[in-house]
Parts: C-alpha cells; sequence; structure tokens
C-alpha cells in the first residue's frame, strides 16, 4: 500500500516526490487514487503544480495529470493529458509561469507540453527529429526550446522557435576530433549573452579527455567554440558558466591531478572581450572548513601529510565526488555550490551460481560546499 504525502507551505525550489518541509499548514493526499510518479514543481507566490501519471492506460492512453496548488495549500484545479501509446517523458523543465515537459517516442516524433500555474492552462507543440535522439538535455528560454541528445553515438542540438514552430538541428562539432568521441556534458542559458552554452567532453584517447565550449545564439547558430583545457596539466572534470556582462562570462567546475573520475579541486576562469584568461586552482583541503566534518585526529593527520608533501615541494589531493551546480549571481559575487556524494553498495545471494553478489545501490550524498 502507497504511503501518504505530506505537503507543507512551500519555501524552497526543490521538486520533491515524497515530502516538502516548511514552518507551517500541512495537506495530506492519498496517493492510492490510481496514479503514480507524482512530482512537485514550486512557483512561489502562484503555488505549486504536482504531476502523475494513471496506474494502468484509461481508454487505451495513459494520462498525464496535472494538479494546481496555492500557496496555502487549497487545491483548485486539474488538467488530464492523454498521453499517445509508446511515448515516454524525457525531460522537463520551468521557465518564469510555464512547466515544459518533453515526451518522445522511439521514432523521433515528439510533443513539449506548456502548463501554465497561473491560468491552470494546458498547451502543447507537436513535432519531427530528424533522428529518434536520445535526449540528455532540454532547457527553454526567450521563446526557444533547445535539445540536447545523441543518436548513434554523434550528438545534436535541436532549437526550436516555441512561435513559429521552426526546427534548426545542428550537429556538436570540434575541428579535427571525431564526433563520435564527443559528449555533452552540460547545457545553459546566458540572458546577459542571449546565448546557450554547451559544454563538450572529446574523449581523444583512453587517457586524454579535452574539455570545450560551444556557444549558440537563441536560432541555434553557433557562434564560436573555445578550448577550455589547452596547455593544462590538470584534468578537468566538470564545467558551469554564468554572465559577467554581455559578452565575458565566468567558467567554474571541479578538476583532477589524479587518475580516475574523482575530482580534486575548484577552478575559475573568465573571459575578456571574448578571450579566456589564465584559470587559478583550489585544491579541495585548501578550502576554509573543507576538513570540518572528519574527526579532529583524522584532520591533524591530514594536514601534518600536507606539511610534509609542501616541504618537499608536492601538493596533497584527495579525491572526492562532487556534483556542481550553476553558479548563482549574488550582487557583484558568484556562488558556487558543490555537493559530495558516494556510491554505496548492497550484496544480493543468487538462486543459480554460486557466492553473492555486490552491485551499486545508489548514491548518497554526505556534505555540500558553498
Amino acid at each position: 500500500m502507497k504511503t501518504l504525502i505530506f505537503l507543507f507551505s512551500l519555501l524552497s525550489t526543490i521538486t520533491v516526490i515524497a515530502q516538502i518541509k516548511t514552518t507551517e499548514n500541512r495537506i495530506e493526499i492519498e496517493l492510492k487514487d490510481g496514479y503514480n510518479s507524482e512530482k512537485v514543481y514550486e512557483f512561489g507566490e502562484n503555488g505549486f503544480v504536482m504531476t502523475s501519471q494513471s496506474d494502468k492506460p484509461v481508454n487505451g492512453v495513459v494520462e498525464l495529470r496535472f494538479q494546481r496548488f496555492s500557496t496555502d495549500l487549497a487545491f483548485i484545479d486539474e488538467q488530464i493529458f492523454e498521453w499517445p501509446k509508446g511515448y515516454t517523458e524525457s525531460q522537463s523543465f520551468m521557465e518564469d509561469e510555464v512547466l515544459y515537459k518533453l515526451i518522445t517516442n522511439r521514432f523521433g516524433n515528439y510533443s513539449i507540453l506548456q502548463y501554465n500555474i497561473k491560468t491552470g492552462g494546458l498547451s502543447q507543440i507537436d513535432g519531427d527529429l530528424e533522428h529518434s535522439l536520445s535526449i540528455q538535455f532540454f532547457e527553454v528560454a526567450n521563446g526557444h526550446a533547445v535539445m540536447a541528445g545523441y543518436y548513434k553515438r554523434k550528438w545534436t542540438m535541436t532549437n526550436l522557435d516555441l512561435t513559429s514552430g521552426s526546427l534548426n538541428t545542428s550537429p556538436v562539432f570540434i575541428e579535427g576530433i571525431n564526433p563520435k568521441k564527443l559528449s555533452v556534458s552540460n547545457l545553459q542559458y546566458i540572458e546577459k549573452s542571449q546565448s546557450f552554452y554547451v559544454s563538450v567532453c572529446a574523449f581523444v584517447s583512453r587517457k586524454v579527455v579535452k574539455w570545450y565550449l560551444n556557444q549558440f545564439d537563441l536560432s541555434g547558430n553557433m557562434i564560436n567554440t573555445k578550448s577550455l583545457d589547452e596547455d593544462l596539466d590538470k584534468k578537468l572534470k566538470s564545467t558551469t558558466v554564468a554572465a559577467l556582462d554581455e559578452k565575458d562570462v565566468l567558467i567554474s567546475g571541479t578538476y583532477s591531478n589524479l587518475r580516475g573520475s574523482s575530482s580534486t579541486g575548484l577552478y575559475m576562469t573568465t573571459t575578456v572581450d571574448g578571450n579566456l584568461q589564465e584559470p587559478r586552482f583550489y585544491n579541495f583541503i585548501d578550502l576554509e572548513n573543507f576538513l570540518s566534518y572528519l574527526p579532529e585526529r583524522s584532520k591533524a593527520r591530514i594536514e601534518k601529510k600536507q606539511e610534509r608533501m609542501a616541504d618537499r615541494g608536492k601538493e596533497l589531493a584527495i579525491s572526492y565526488n562532487m556534483a556542481i551546480h550553476d553558479i548563482i549571481p549574488c550582487g557583484e559575487d558568484y556562488l558556487f555550490l558543490g555537493e559530495a556524494y558516494y556510491p554505496t553498495y548492497r550484496t544480493e545471494s543468487r538462486t543459480t551460481g554460486s557466492g553473492a553478489f555486490k552491485i551499486i545501490g545508489g548514491m548518497r550524498f554526505s556534505r555540500c560546499r558553498l
């Protein structure tokens, strides 16, 4: 039997499935109502919308339900969208007063649902992609929906004008590198420059990974490409971008000077008149209070080892898995938020064969760095 979802007054912008904690008010919603996969999207003073889909097809189709609630947690109304057979939900995105949901099928057909939290109105735009893309990123800005996905290991940027319905498709391209060795790691829209920025990894060889930043205009045309790690002795692991002004950006992320997929520090750089500047690197353990979560004895042991290595002209590095968020402008400053996490495992025994198997049970976040 399903449990209840407890919803309190919304104070955060985090999408949740089970519960939202705040200071006052509470409603209880019985989940055993023929719907599942509940998700909540918060719209500040306009309240929130909860989406869910029917457990079983209704008259041959799956229903996607949009339920609107006020900031006082009062139910307002609901809209039902009949999910075409063969479609699955790909991505969601919130902009201003609209929730966008992208659904696709294996033949390259798509629908973009637009739910207005203020009016409760639901509309849709249908279309066909050039290929049946596996869409990994979806963003909407200034009347344009941008999708980044791959087909047969080749990445494509698709830009849809939501007003005219015109579609602009362009391959993710880095001169001199096989397109099948490229992978998009991030897609962001920067309002000041009216541009979409795409972080691209180029897997040049098994040991060499290069990072690039592609800039696209609102219509989906590529403006320029910048190499982010040319002549660097450190390996970049992630990238995020924020606006400085109409033409320059702040670029940050994580790096490593060790083998493996984990990170050992943060880096930051900017562009000046469009030209990339020399990056600055910050070792995790040099950041104030970064080791404060450790017992005093462990922290002292690391600090002593760091001193011994510094005396020999070397730098101590400790690896962390770090999930980074978009840079947050704060007045004249910028906030960088990273969450450290680690994989969890569980052991399963099989009735056939011998022994037990250790499998990944998920990821657990341990702490944040701001």
